[in-house]
Order: structure tokens, then sequence, then C-alpha cells
């Protein structure tokens, strides 16, 4: 067979017999296209096709490090995803990195000791970068919510022959519904709403904007009435989105008694919840249905996408609420290890979580949720405070005194229960405000629990604070963790003076009697300038101290305090 010479830029060169591919020729396979990835072992056919028509280098190099272990030597996602493992170049969800067997691996790093140091050296700076521009800018996006449907619906109306009394009805009703919308995502726990202020306060605001909507939306069919339109009030002629609306009304009523006079109807929180969600729910679809039917300030274009999506938003931080339910009812990651009686009705819970990296990175003094999954007692979900310092293993402590529906069973709990948790919230933690002043704890009955884990926090980390504790309780036998307090007030540092108030103190007890007040807390603090005021405990306390304090002329940035009641 005749052949010809060629030259190859490869480096094969030399005669090739004619009308044979030259890689057939020299007894090489035959390439087509890019060349063809060798596949392997255990590697998805998706990573070999992808190989094979876009070559081997579509991708960056995969990393050899492997996620780390937990303690039980099980693969942790959620460890993988602190450690930041590499992935594939372009950010699909590729497998891990297949290693050699007989290549030496990296020592693993041990996360309590990891932990140890962040619990060490722990540095709230997801919370300290928050300042007052971020509060304002929240609440200046929250203002901007409620009345920019408004300003849509006036701006697109030129001209109008209804009185004056309809068309400041028609506002009230849209600035009334916003507000009703942005509900569910206040009481949607979300971060970036809870940080700056304090979960109680988002709380707070919650219940009182309620509250204000609920007056808006009354208003709007009284306005409608006061201009001449007693019929569409009282009569029953008019359209079906007419009496759709009587309908919403009617249960925003029912909605707004059943939160103010809760306490007072004796209704179970869980019941009232369920009942307050359900309410919830069905005025925002009833009134969203009225105002897009009756409306006709939202026909035009702009005004409809924002109100739908406002509507939108509110069903979606309900579903993110559903979620957090089912997880609280399926979820038992956390497991009680210790049951400890501290006074006749106030006991301690410590909970483990599987691996530490599972825990609840928390500041000291601040709050969690807890649901008990037990074979006996209900299953609901109540906030506590977390009365232990951030553990290297995880391990969280929750101090419960006996006073409601269920904390009254909180002795039923057995080691081996299992527990769902959700956290941390709040701001009441003197790391958020490190200044190196004197510190003054003010504290009633079991409220002294976000004081102790900052006491323990401070003798665990050896910090060099100056710390009063003023302690108020009804009994000596109602005093939680006398024992303790006396040992950190005999360590150093931190320097810690214990000072007990009973209110109904035996014939034999040497100490301050009565209650926390200004002339107590002068006494004990020698003077109150220069000092930063924690106070924790039942509302009213709270409030005694807090105008005490303010009185005596402590600046109000100066005083500290979480007032939490679902």
């Amino acid at each position: 067979m005749p052949t010809r010479p060629s030259s190859d830029p490869r480096g094969h060169d030399g005669p090739c017999p004619r009308g044979l591919p030259r890689a057939q020729a020299q007894g090489r396979p035959r390439a087509r296209g890019r060349p063809r990835a060798p596949r392997r072992p255990g590697r998805p056919v998706v990573w070999a096709t992808l190989d094979r028509i876009l070559g081997p280098r579509w991708r960056t190099p995969p990393t050899t490090r492997r996620r780390p272990r937990t303690a039980s030597g099980a693969r942790s996602r959620s460890a993988a995803r602190r450690q930041a493992v590499p992935r594939y170049g372009i950010g699909f969800g590729a497998p891990r990195a297949m290693v050699s067997p007989d290549a030496q691996r990296p020592p693993r790093p041990d996360p309590r000791a990891r932990l140890e140091v962040a619990v060490m050296s722990r540095e709230p700076g997801r919370y300290l970068r928050i300042g007052a521009s971020d509060r304002a800018t929240r609440v200046g996006l929250y203002a901007l919510v409620v009345v920019f449907p408004l300003v849509l619906a006036f701006a697109a109306q030129h001209e109008t022959d209804h009185p004056l009394t309809q068309e400041i009805a028609k506002g009230l009703a849209l600035c009334g519904y916003a507000i009703l919308a942005l509900q569910p995502i206040l009481a949607a726990r979300y971060r970036w709403i809870e940080r700056p202020f304090g979960l109680d306060i988002v709380y707070r605001f919650h219940r009182g904007m309620g509250v204000a909507a609920g007056l808006l939306l009354v208003l709007h069919p009284v306005l409608y009435a006061v201009g001449g339109e007693w019929e569409l009030l009282l009569g029953y002629s008019h359209g079906w989105e007419v009496a759709l609306g009587k309908v919403a009304l009617v249960v925003l009523v029912a909605l707004i008694a059943t939160s103010v006079f809760r306490r007072a109807l004796r209704l179970p929180f869980e019941t009232w919840r369920g009942i307050h969600d359900g309410l919830a729910l069905s005025v925002l679809a009833l009134g969203f249905v009225h105002s897009v039917a009756a409306g006709g300030d939202l026909q035009g274009e702009p005004a409809r996408l924002v109100w739908f999506g406002l509507f939108s938003a509110s069903l979606a931080s309900y579903a993110v609420h559903l979620r957090s339910v089912w997880r609280r009812s399926h979820g038992d990651d956390f497991e009680v290890v210790r049951v400890a009686q501290e006074t006749h009705d106030v006991w301690s819970l410590e909970l483990r979580p599987p691996v530490p990296e599972k825990g609840i990175d928390h500041l000291p003094g601040q709050f969690m949720f807890l649901t008990l999954h037990r074979a006996t007692g209900p299953t609901e979900e109540h906030p506590f405070t977390i009365a232990s310092a951030p553990s290297p293993d995880g391990k969280v402590v929750a101090t419960i005194k006996e006073s409601g529906d269920f904390t009254k069973s909180i002795g039923d709990t057995k080691v081996g229960d299992r527990a769902s948790l959700r956290g941390p919230f709040g701001r009441f933690s003197h790391r958020l405000h490190d200044d190196d002043r004197p510190l003054v704890f003010v504290a009633g009955g079991v409220g002294v629990t976000p004081m102790l884990s900052m006491l323990r926090h401070m003798r665990e980390t050896r910090a060099d604070r100056t710390v009063l504790l003023l302690y108020g309780s009804r009994r000596e036998a109602d005093i939680v963790a006398r024992a303790e307090l006396d040992d950190i007030a005999n360590e150093a540092p931190p320097s810690v003076r214990v000072a007990h108030v009973l209110s109904d103190a035996d014939d034999g007890w040497e100490g301050e009697r009565g209650h926390i007040d200004r002339a107590c807390i002068e006494r004990h603090a020698d003077g109150l300038d220069g000092k930063a005021f924690y106070v924790s405990g039942p509302p009213p306390m709270i409030s005694a101290v807090t105008r005490a304090l303010r009185d005596a002329g402590v600046p109000i940035e100066d005083i500290h305090f979480e007032r939490f009641s679902l």
C-alpha cells in the first residue's frame, strides 16, 4: 500500500498508510474530538460524561482534604459546611474528592479544642457590628413598606369625586393591611430582624402593631359610613366582595380580642397559638381577596405588583413558621443528660447535642426556645434562658421554675428524654457592652439565670471584671444556686459580691429584708455613677427597678433589661 510522509505537531512523524487514520496506523485507538478522560472507580456517570464532552480540565482540581469526622466517627454535613470544603470549580454539587487509601491524611482537627478556643475568646462580632444606623435602617424599611402601597395608589389616581372621608378610609385600609401582612414576617424570628433589637422587643412591637392595624381597619368602614355610605356598612345588598370584607373584619376583631385578653380567657398557650395562627391566616386571605376585588386603587400595575408581593411575602413567612413547627414536633437532636432540683420548685435540665458542632453557639445571657419530647407531659415550645456558659461540648443548661401549665411538669423530665432547641436569641449579655465598667446585676427569683450564665462565663474565662449581684428572693429556701454563687464570690477573678434580699425572711435571717429599691442599690453599689446595670426578674420588679434607676439619674443606655412573656 502506498504511503505518504506526514508531519504531526504532537511528535508522531513518519509514514502513514494511505486511507487509514494515523492513530490506527500507529496502533493507537482512534480519538475523535477532545481526548476521553478515564473514568475513576466510584465516580458518577454524569461526571464522566461531562469530562468526555468538556475535557478533563473543565473543572479545578479538587482538594485532597476530606470532611472532618464527628466525635462518633461519622461524617457530618454541618461540620463540612463549617470547614468550607472546596467543591468543583463551577459550583456544581460534585462528590468529594477521591483520596488514595495509601496517602497520609493530615490529623483531623479536634472539635472540642476548636470550640474551646472559640469559648475562651468569644467575640460577639455579628452582634457588636449592629449599631443605631442598622436599627434605623430596619425601622425605615418597615415604614416604607407600610406606606408604599398608599403612595402608589394615590399616585395613579389623578382625580376623584369621592368625599374626603372615603379617600381617608381607603388610605387607612391600605396601610392597615400592609401592617397586617408584615406581622408574620415580624413573628418568623428572622435573625436579620431580631439581632439589632432583641426578640423580646420585636415581639412587643408585633403585638402593638397588630392592635394598630386592627384600629386602622376598623376605621375603614366607619369612615365610609360617615361619608354617606351607611348602607355599605349595615346593608346586605352589595356584592360578595363587600360581604367578604365584613367577615374579615369580624375575624380580625376576634383575633385581637383573643391576643389581648388571652390570660383573662385562660387559654393554654398552645391552644391560643393555634387559634391565633388560624385567625391571622384567615384575615390575610379574606382581606387580600376583598382588597383586590373591591379596591379600585389597586388596578394599576405597579400597585398590584406590590400588593401581590406583600401578600406572597406574608405567606412565605407563614410557611417558614409551619416548617419550624414541623421541625419542633419531629426534631429531637438534644438529649437530657442531667435533671437537678435547685429548690422546691426550680429544676435544672442539662441537654447535650449529638455532636459538639450541633450545639447552640450562644453568648452568656441569651435565651432559647425549648421543646421537650417526653413520654408524659405536653410537647410545647417555650422560651428559657440558657443558664450555662458557652461550652466547648455544646451542652446547655435550662433552669426552669414550676409556674405554668407546661412548667409544672418539668420535674417529670427523665434522663434520656429528647429535646429540640432553637436559638440563641436576645441581646441581654454583658459581652455586647464590653467597656470594663463595674457591673451591677439586679435579679429576682428565677430571673437570676442570665446572671448565672454571665458569671459562669466570667469564671471560666477568668475575666477581670467587678460585679455586684443583688438577688431578691421570697425566702431563703428559694435562692437558686446559692452555693455556686458563694464559690464564685470567693474566687478571683472576677471580683464578685453577692447580696441577698428576702421579702419574706424568717426570724433567723441576718441579711437584707424587703425589696430591692433605690436605697438598697445605692447602699450596696457605693454610688451609681460609672456603672452598667442589668435587671432581670418578674415584670413588676423590672419596672420598679428601672424606674428607680432613672429617677436616680442613671442614663437609659446604661440600664439593660429584657421582658419576655408570650
